[in-house]
């Protein structure tokens, strides 16, 4: 036994596919009247969408005003510390140089004072040493051959030096930046925060530009400080054992 009001209403869910035998038909009245009265709302929902659009571009806009501003901002910083690097450098370079003067003139000091003790061996009465090399010709010219032999090797044995006035510093060119030449025409439709942006990407564009400038200045620097350093330690060493062999000679005069 059945509802009749079961049937009916299963006889009407049945005749609805029989009646609208097209999908994109409307397969009753009420639905068609469901449609009409949806259409307003579906144009205000569209039309929310786009302001929707607009708000979502506004949004990613400012985000990329305020990354570009931070850009900057860390571009500039990285440039003063690589001119601050570069001015540290030179400096270096330059207190270098007074010490090779310094340890030349301590050579020189140290090569008079062995000759002041090879007099003072010959005053001593211990010049009969030096005479007897120098009665004999062939030791006193193997002598001389070796000392200019050592002159030579001191005068031009080291490697070249660089002066800080004969390095070439490179010229900085400044171009127009890419950026800038590819954003031309009108620019009408620009807002002000488009044209900030813009302007942002330029000053990064020159900034790391400046950077790659300064990294090959500071490249520069270090090439030319790192023989001066291998020279400077020869001399430290040169200079430790030549005073080691005066000491030894005045303590030996001390004791005889």
């Amino acid at each position: 036994f059945q509802n009749p009001n079961t049937m009916r209403d299963r006889t009407e869910t049945l005749d609805v596919p029989l009646r609208s035998r097209n999908p994109y038909e409307p397969s009753s009245s009420g639905y068609s009247r469901q449609i009409s009265s949806d259409m307003p709302r579906g144009v205000e929902r569209l039309r929310l969408q786009i302001v929707d659009f607009d708000e979502e571009i506004d949004r990613l806009k400012a985000k990329q005003l305020v990354s570009t501003r931070g850009m900057v901002c860390d571009i500039e910083q990285a440039t003063d510390s690589g001119i601050r690097a570069v001015a540290s450098l030179e400096d270096q370079d330059a207190a270098l140089d007074r010490i090779e003067k310094g340890l030349e003139q301590i050579e020189s000091d140290v090569g008079v004072m062995k000759k002041n003790l090879r007099r003072m061996r010959s005053c001593c009465g211990l010049g009969h040493y030096y005479f007897k090399y120098i009665r004999s010709p062939i030791l006193r010219m193997l002598m001389g051959r070796r000392h200019a032999k050592s002159r030579s090797e001191s005068t031009m044995g080291g490697p070249l030096v660089i002066t800080l006035s004969q390095r070439e510093k490179p010229t900085v060119v400044r171009r127009e930046s890419q950026r800038a030449q590819s954003v031309r025409g009108p620019t009408d439709s620009l807002t002000a925060e488009d044209l900030e942006i813009e302007r942002n990407l330029e000053r990064v564009d020159d900034g790391v530009r400046t950077l790659k400038e300064v990294a090959f200045d500071i490249h520069t620097q270090l090439e030319i400080q790192r023989p001066k350093i291998d020279r400077l330690n020869k001399l430290v060493e040169e200079n430790d054992i030549s005073i080691g062999g005066a000491n030894r000679t005045v303590k030996k005069l001390l004791n005889e």
